[in-house]
């Protein structure tokens, strides 16, 4: 093999409908034949990748939830999964100091990539948003009356939304009663989104579900990681060239061995082509 190119889906590789253009489709199915391993590692459901990669071709892994379950496609067979606890998910609901609002706590992959919510720890407000982000994200959203009441004994991963300042108050929460978890906050891209807190088990990002799949099969290579936010700090951490989108995080950027066009423009085209040709160097 030549080596390993990890991308982001959402803004890295999209259009404006969220779906990868062909031509970025063919680029990689050339890259997939030339040996390079593809690997798709996104913060977003199973089922919202899955229409987004509708188009291709060729064999890849697909790693969703920041890499809470990785899947080998196109068999749909689960590679790795590293769930939290019910006993943590709870804990850390019983964290949250908002009264107008709660977690959005998701199934998995196997039991239908759902979203659980609690209708009644819902204000008007953030039930108008939760309306809002259901058509865009494709995720089906169950809900139940209470979490207490549900069989799954573990879940990949549980958000809250809210403003940055109020994000990062709750992370900086959560860490300190309980270190043991992965978190993360994005801008949500959704409409008339602000900020979402991604919180998963310890261990679950981009960058180490990347390194334990390479480790799993034994790959050898050089790595190219593409992305645009926060979560693709930690691939850019574990790949040897990084393409960070000119639209990305600023802090993203700064990491970045190579600065892309938009994924709109199909920019991921040019800066492959760059880092595939600084490994042949």
């Amino acid at each position: 093999m030549r080596g390993i190119i990890a991308s982001d889906i959402d803004r890295t590789l999209t259009n404006r409908d969220h779906v990868i253009p062909k031509d970025v489709i063919k680029y990689l199915h050339k890259c997939y034949d030339d040996g390079f391993e593809i690997v798709f590692l996104t913060g977003r459901t199973f089922t919202f990748s899955r229409k987004a990669l509708s188009l291709c071709d060729f064999p890849f892994h697909l790693g969703v939830q920041n890499g809470s379950e990785v899947l080998k496609i196109p068999e749909k067979e689960f590679r790795m999964q590293k769930f939290l606890t019910r006993e943590k998910m709870m804990k850390i609901r019983s964290l949250n100091p908002y009264s107008d609002r709660d977690y959005l706590v998701y199934s998995g992959v196997a039991l239908g990539d759902f979203c659980y919510y609690v209708k009644e720890n819902f204000e008007d407000e953030a039930l108008e948003y939760i309306e809002r982000v259901q058509g865009f994200g494709l995720v089906s959203y169950q809900k139940i009356p209470s979490f207490e009441e549900i069989e799954n004994i573990h879940f990949p991963v549980m958000r809250l939304f809210g403003s940055l300042e109020q994000m990062e108050e709750v992370k900086e929460k959560i860490l300190e009663a309980e270190p043991d978890v992965s978190c993360v906050i994005l801008h949500d891209l959704s409409p008339g989104g602000s900020h979402i807190i991604m919180v998963s088990e310890k261990g679950v990002d981009k960058g180490s579900s990347l390194k334990r799949l390479a480790d799993h099969y034994d790959w050898t290579g050089p790595m190219i990681g593409c992305g645009d936010d926060l979560n693709d700090m930690t691939m850019f951490d574990t790949v040897d060239i990084s393409i960070g989108m000119e639209n990305g995080h600023p802090r993203l950027l700064e990491k970045a061995t190579i600065i892309a066009k938009p994924s709109y423009d199909m920019g991921i085209i040019d800066a492959l082509d760059q880092a595939i040709g600084m490994i042949n160097d």
